[in-house]
């Protein structure tokens, strides 16, 4: 059974974990040190938000409960099942079974079988409630776990591409859909050395104020290029070299 499995079983909210997990990360004090210098980044994580968040989720549905909680998780649902003098004569083997599970619940309910002599229909259902309680705390202490692994690791990858991205906020300058691109590359197709390499030419041509507006009014017109050929390509303008009003 996974963890999401489980979640839906006991009406677990892993939603409301996730959302506390990621504020809990844009809060932490080495984002925000990153923030204060760099401000435009803070945005511009923002946009990756929702795909944490998927990734995250489908961590949930990949990873696998313990076998022995698996095992009591069955067993609850099989106990479930049962009427109440249904109950009463498995109740031994459902005790025999949590205590060989070293079932946080174990303890627990042996104590109420102890504490009363007479098991009552209201004593069953106390039971399964006091139960299900148990494997609902078992279950939120999991997905902490996991979201805690989770958060730690996407504040790593963070820290490192925030790392190299501000590198090159001096070098953007004020181009923020430039410093958008970067961030989008920093998860994997840009290295550091690509990185020093841009912030050495940013530095050059910031000395160079002439080779400065020629770079971006290439830049401009190679924009141009690419929004008309793509602008071809859906048929809406006719492609280079060809004539309008030639039906051949």
């Amino acid at each position: 059974m996974t963890l999401d499995m489980l979640n839906v079983m006991l009406a677990v909210s892993e939603e409301g974990m996730i959302e506390e997990m990621l504020l809990a990360l844009l809060a932490s004090p080495q984002l925000a040190v990153f923030f204060e210098k760099f401000p435009r980044l803070k945005n511009i994580i923002a946009a990756d938000i929702p795909r944490w968040r998927e990734a995250v989720r489908a961590r949930l549905k990949e990873v696998n409960i313990p076998p022995d909680l698996d095992a009591e998780v069955q067993t609850y649902q099989q106990a479930q099942l049962l009427s109440t003098s249904q109950f009463i004569v498995q109740l031994p083997q459902i005790l025999g079974k949590l205590h060989q599970l070293q079932s946080p619940f174990a303890a627990q309910a042996q104590k109420l079988v102890d504490d009363n002599a007479t098991f009552t229909p209201a004593l069953h259902t106390l039971f399964l409630q006091r139960w299900r309680l148990s494997l609902v705390v078992q279950a939120t202490s999991l997905n902490q776990q996991l979201l805690d692994e989770e958060r730690d690791q996407l504040l790593s990858e963070v820290q490192e591409r925030m790392t190299l991205s501000g590198q090159l906020d001096p070098v953007l300058a004020e181009n923020d859909t430039a410093a958008g691109r970067l961030w989008d590359m920093s998860a994997g197709e840009l290295k550091r050395g690509d990185y020093q390499l841009i912030v050495r030419y940013g530095d050059f041509l910031n000395q160079q104020p002439e080779l400065l507006q020629l770079a971006e009014q290439l830049g401009a017109f190679k924009g141009s290029e690419i929004r008309a050929e793509e602008r071809c390509a859906d048929g809406n303008l006719p492609q280079p070299g060809t004539r309008a009003g030639n039906g051949a």
